[in-house]
């Protein structure tokens, strides 16, 4: 009873017994699955019937290779516990004396410039960094499975262990001095720069296997429609840099932003033309990573301080229209786009660096869920880690003083961040084109 209620790891066996105690058993299971696990888990566990098939076959023997379901259901469980930390910590952040003036262990700022909402968020990403950077180095090791390991139990079950020791160390960092988390600010910021590298190597990578697979079809049909969305993203994305200059070039003095938008439109028509010279390049891709380009021209200029240019003049008129609801809006969208990152970084067909390749000597049991999928558990936790420093700094405007007044992802610095981004992915497409012909003997298939 204790290792089927709790899904700890047995051998596949089936359990005897009269129907009525079947559903019984099956109901209690049930409903201890929903305690023991979070959100994500409850969802596809319960409501697909899992855990009622659980009670009467017993656990998986990941022991032997892991389902394809099964290991996206533990990646999306991970971040899913990422985007409710983000939530928590944004209130934290929008009204943080409210939820804090009750608490014994609340931050407590008496020095210049002390901010308790970001103190609290800082608290609830170190919690959460500390316990992806344990998960990695507990589950650190070669990607191949062999018999009896306990990584892929430690990585996909004991979920009531390791939510009561991440809360209890959650719950402990409101006693811990705050000079403590204002090094893991700092920290961070170099943390969170290599999760946006990772990310716009993931956007890469993604534009060039969706190009694969439309190319892949060898009919006219898709050739057609694989041009026409090529050429439709390509002119949204000047078009979108046209827009930017009502925005954010008003008057003679906004002569920066002038320059990033008229370079940003330079390097889209450079990359383009290099896409259709060379002999491996595409359209596509060219058309993904230009519509990225523009958003984060976009993105950039609209957290630009309205006074950074010009005392007189502001030059970014989307500023001083922003509401509260609308920095959370677009906070919460930017976390959705952090979870889907941190998914795709654990998926096997989607590594990017090639480390990590599917274990193809593991047979399925049957009633397995589909192809049997196997990847580098600490690197995704590594992964987790970066993915929390960045939403830390998202939320606290990249530990900037911007002014007295709620806001997210705003200041000099978070502009700064985006349109470094911008120039990191243009420059990392076009060595995409470039690199077969510098490193001819190097194979890039």
């Amino acid at each position: 009873v204790y290792r089927t209620f709790f899904c700890f790891p047995v051998q596949r066996r089936h359990i005897r017994g009269s129907s009525r105690c079947a559903t019984m058993a099956s109901a209690t299971a049930s409903a201890l699955c929903c305690i023991a696990c979070n959100a994500a888990s409850c969802m596809s566990c319960c409501l697909g019937g899992k855990c009622a098939k659980a009670a009467e076959e017993g656990p998986e023997d990941l022991t032997k290779g892991v389902p394809r379901l099964v290991s996206f259901r533990g990646r999306l469980q991970y971040c899913t516990v990422i985007f409710t930390c983000g939530i928590l910590a944004l209130i934290f952040r929008s009204n943080p004396g409210d939820f804090l003036s009750h608490i014994a262990g609340a931050p407590d700022c008496d020095g210049e410039g002390c901010d308790i909402g970001r103190l609290a968020v800082f608290r609830i990403c170190f919690a959460l960094s500390i316990f992806h950077a344990g998960m990695a180095l507990a589950l650190m090791g070669p990607t191949e499975i062999k018999p009896g390991e306990y990584r892929p139990e430690l990585q996909y079950r004991l979920w009531l262990i390791k939510t009561v020791l991440f809360l209890g160390f959650l719950v402990g960092t409101f006693w811990m001095p705050n000079k403590t988390f204002q090094i893991y600010g700092d920290i961070a910021r170099f943390l969170a720069g290599a999760f946006i590298v990772l990310q716009v190597f993931l956007l890469v990578d993604f534009a060039y296997r969706w190009n694969q697979k439309w190319v892949s079809y060898d009919s006219n049909y898709w050739k057609t429609v694989l041009v026409i969305v090529s050429l439709v993203l390509l002119t949204a994305s000047i078009a979108w840099l046209g827009v930017d200059f009502k925005w954010f070039v008003p008057s003679s003095e906004c002569q920066l932003n002038e320059f990033i938008i008229v370079f940003a439109i330079i390097l889209i028509v450079l990359f383009t033309a290099l896409s259709l010279k060379v002999e491996h390049g595409a359209l596509l891709p060219a058309g993904v990573v230009a519509v990225y380009t523009s958003y984060l021209v976009f993105s950039g200029l609209s957290s630009q301080p309205s006074n950074l240019l010009s005392s007189t003049v502001s030059c970014n008129k989307l500023r001083s229209e922003e509401s509260t609801a609308s920095l959370i809006v677009g906070a919460l969208i930017t976390m959705v786009a952090l979870m889907y990152t941190s998914l795709r970084s654990g998926s096997t067909s989607d590594d990017v660096f090639s480390a990590v390749q599917p274990n193809g000597d593991v047979e399925l049991q049957p009633g397995d869920d589909g192809p049997v999928d196997v990847y580098n558990y600490g690197r995704f936790h590594l992964t987790l880690l970066t993915a929390s420093c960045y939403m830390a700094m998202l939320l606290t405007n990249w530990a900037e003083n911007v002014d007295g007044s709620f806001s997210i992802d705003q200041g000099k610095t978070s502009m700064w961040v985006k349109i470094v981004t911008q120039w990191v992915a243009v420059i990392l497409f076009v060595w995409s084109l470039i690199a077969p012909s510098v490193l001819k003997n190097r194979d890039f298939s």
